[in-house]
């Protein structure tokens, strides 16, 4: 091949690419409206929002709340027994079994938490759940510190979600095990509600 027809192949080359150019330029646009959100995220065409139910409710009663620290590691650090509770709700109903089990916080300077709980549940029918509830609260310090007093605070003024694991036996409520959930909570000073909702 010489080096003039080399050049022109290229050239011919470069022109036929070029003249697919808008082309393909209004495919890719097509695409993008078809794959983009509101907020300019690209999201595959198909993909639809998760469906959530509402599984039940756990009021817990809590003891007294022992904080100290700052640990070695940098942190505050709590601890909060359970005293009992009930559970209500249409997929799961019983109740908190009373000193079972307690929460020990990660609580940073400004008063944000992270919560690491495990307790035991007990089914009307006399099963016993495992719970290991974890989560993450946190709002505008003033909020936090209003907290921290045990002032009752809107559920509303800060976020507080779980995300809690269950371990239950084999039989009626091992849907627990096999189910996804989330929660949100409302904290007072002598209890808290915990809600949750199945991913479906």
């Amino acid at each position: 091949m010489t080096a003039e027809v080399s050049r022109r192949s290229m050239i011919a080359g470069t022109v036929g690419v070029a003249g697919m150019l808008p082309t393909l330029a209004n495919a890719a646009t097509e695409v993008v409206k078809t794959q983009t959100s509101a907020n300019g995220f690209l999201i595959p065409p198909d993909a639809r929002p998760p469906s959530f139910e509402f599984a039940f409710q756990i009021r817990i009663e809590l003891g007294e709340r022992l904080r100290y620290g700052p640990t070695y590691w940098g942190f505050d650090r709590g601890y909060v027994g359970v005293l009992g509770g009930t559970v209500t709700g249409p997929r799961f109903s019983g109740k908190v079994i009373p000193h079972s089990g307690g929460d020990w916080p990660t609580i940073r300077p400004d008063n944000s938490v992270r919560f690491d709980a495990r307790y035991l549940l007990q089914a009307d029918d006399g099963t016993i759940v495992a719970l290991h509830n974890t989560g993450i609260r946190h709002a505008d310090k003033a909020v936090l510190d209003r907290m921290q007093r045990y002032e009752h605070v809107d559920p509303s003024e800060y976020y507080m979600g779980l995300t809690p694991r269950f371990e239950a036996p084999e039989g009626p409520h091992e849907w627990l095990s096999q189910t996804i959930f989330v929660g949100k909570a409302d904290r007072d000073k002598s209890h808290s509600i915990f809600t949750y909702w199945a991913l479906v």
